[in-house]
């Protein structure tokens, strides 16, 4: 379940990304995903978690908002 809120949080920042940098993203993710479908041990998938809900922040901090998010 933690994955599943972590990977929705980071298609939010995915929208506001440049064209070129949203589908570069999306197809790393979704191998990153797929490559690590098979992690059945709970410690590890916590690990796996973490650390891409790590990468969901920094990239949170480091991509510009749209225009109609700023307002208000």
């Amino acid at each position: 379940m933690a994955a599943l809120r972590a990977f929705r949080a980071f298609l939010r920042v995915a929208r506001d990304m440049s064209a070129p940098e949203q589908g570069k993203a999306l197809s790393a993710v979704r191998a990153e995903l797929r490559a690590n479908r098979g992690v059945a041990e709970a410690g590890e998938v916590a690990r796996l978690v973490e650390a891409f809900e790590g990468r969901v922040a920094y990239l949170r901090m480091t991509t510009p908002r749209r225009a109609r998010q700023q307002r208000g």
